[in-house]
């Protein structure tokens, strides 16, 4: 008991609040408030990481114990008592296995873990691996390790071994007449970019070579990202590069906008299509079906009324408009008819 009482004695206020978790609250009349403050804060922070890996880990083991099948268990119901829902549940597991394969590369003592505040931690186990090691080594050395400062690490990484960007831009971060974040941004979008629509780009950037400029090329170049790995393709373009291109140069006569909605709705158009055939299609089978099987003059009417849809050029009045499609191909779907819809 001596010892022990001797071992906690050596310990700072904030290492045994970390393990514990209870300090004084700072008053308000303190006049190194803030600073008391702060100390308090970090405690939580650091006590919340550690507390969430291991969370993390055993929510992992409750996990994998119920794709067992033969050791049963209810995951869900578990997660029901301990009053934690399923998207915290895997954000924890996601925590654990980046700690476990972070920790892995870069072994940490308990001491230099609670250096970290848990923002900290996250971005240091997403960053590249030279970054990572800096970090670890500034955690080793004893200081404090933020979530800025990973960011900030990785921003200088990217932008170290972002030659997309053009010279000049590179030289103005270096002399900080431009963030280096904004700048680190523009080359992490760009390099998803195909070189010509890059050059695009890196072009309006020599030209305007400002933060507006940069904020643009990073907003225009994401969009044209996101258009094109979440629309669904346009059959009748026949390269998807057309579209890259187009869109690329849609951005720098700033007609971007508008070019997008173009596709959007050309997309919408070709679904309307192929929507349009596969209901003609079974319009007809069960027309067909029905043509032949009619008990009633009331049911042979209906068959009747419904017969100009079922034609190569189907027609319907819109208001004062008369529509009309015309199927090329007229084949009908022959299975047979189980009632599904």
């Amino acid at each position: 008991m001596e010892m022990l009482l001797e071992s906690v004695a050596r310990q700072t206020a904030e290492e045994v609040a970390v393990q514990v978790l209870e300090f004084s609250l700072p008053s308000p009349d303190d006049p190194n408030f803030e600073h008391a403050l702060e100390s308090a804060w970090l405690v939580c922070d650091r006590f919340d990481l550690q507390t969430d890996i291991w969370r993390g880990r055993l929510l992992r083991a409750a996990r994998d114990r119920e794709k067992d099948a033969t050791k049963g268990g209810s995951f869900e119901r578990w997660l029901t008592t301990k009053e934690i829902n399923r998207s915290r549940a895997y954000r924890l597991i996601e925590l654990a296995d980046c700690a476990d394969r972070f920790l892995a590369e870069h072994p940490l003592a308990h001491d230099d873990l609670n250096h970290f505040s848990k923002a900290a931690f996250v971005s240091a186990a997403k960053a590249e691996p030279s970054v990572q090691a800096l970090v670890v080594e500034q955690a080793r050395r004893g200081e404090r390790v933020t979530q800025r400062q990973v960011e900030h690490m990785q921003e200088e990484w990217l932008l170290a071994n972002a030659e997309i960007l053009p010279q000049i831009i590179r030289e103005r971060v270096a002399d900080s007449t431009l963030p280096s974040r904004s700048a680190a941004k523009v080359a992490q979008v760009l390099a998803e970019l195909e070189a010509p629509e890059r050059e695009i780009f890196c072009e309006a950037l020599v030209h305007n070579p400002d933060l507006s400029t940069l904020r643009q090329v990073a907003q225009d170049a994401q969009v044209i990202n996101n258009t094109l790995s979440n629309l669904a393709r346009v059959q009748v373009l026949a390269e998807e590069t057309l579209a890259r291109e187009a869109l690329a140069e849609a951005a720098r006569h700033g007609i971007l906008a508008p070019t997008l909605e173009m596709l959007r709705w050309a997309a919408r158009v070709e679904r309307s299509l192929s929507q349009l055939y596969t209901a003609w299609q079974r319009l007809g089978a069960l027309h067909d079906q029905l043509q032949g099987a009619a008990p009633t003059q009331s049911i042979r009417d209906l068959l009747q009324a419904l017969e100009p849809l079922t034609q190569p050029t189907p027609a319907i009045d819109v208001g004062a408009l008369r529509l009309t499609a015309q199927i090329s191909c007229t084949e009908r779907w022959v299975s047979p008819v189980n009632g599904e819809p």
